[in-house]
């Protein structure tokens, strides 16, 4: 999956509520999913605060 898909993916994920809470914590997604998964989330929640 590359950059921008996985971005969009997680914005609908965002905008449908089906986004998990403990996500957004970017500590949390460090230690879970890794550096690049965990930019590719906190760039997501970022594009949608900016919305």
């Amino acid at each position: 999956m590359n950059y921008l898909a996985a971005v969009n993916r997680v914005s609908e994920l965002i905008r449908t509520s089906k986004f998990d809470s403990k996500l957004r914590n970017e500590n949390y997604c460090k230690a879970n999913f890794g550096g690049h998964a965990t930019q590719v989330i906190m760039d997501a929640v970022d594009s949608l605060k900016i919305q």
